[in-house]
């Protein structure tokens, strides 16, 4: 048996093979542990995915403003940008959970 993290991982990148993913399928099926965490690693994807994609963005000179050319002022700006995707990230997991 192959291990659900890694099961779950492969899925989302499009690199699982057909074996591991009818195994992956019947864990779905009957474990509801497994669905959550497919949740949660497809949503930290997601805002991974943003954060690069933000990051991207504001590394591109003709879509700064004047504000951000100090690289502490964008360094801030980009960490509560991820800060604030991983609070909601957890906050839809757990509305409880708070970091």
């Amino acid at each position: 048996m192959t291990d659900p993290s890694e099961l779950i991982q492969r899925y989302i990148d499009q690199t699982i093979s057909e074996p591991q993913l009818r195994e992956f399928q019947e864990l779905l099926k009957s474990d509801p542990a497994i669905r959550r965490d497919l949740l949660l690693y497809s949503r930290l994807d997601i805002a991974i995915q943003d954060f690069v994609l933000f990051h991207d963005y504001m590394d591109d000179p003709g879509t700064r403003d004047a504000g951000h050319e100090n690289g502490s002022r964008q360094s801030k700006t980009e960490a509560e940008s991820l800060d604030q995707l991983l609070r909601n990230v957890f906050s839809k997991r757990n509305p409880e959970t708070t970091l």
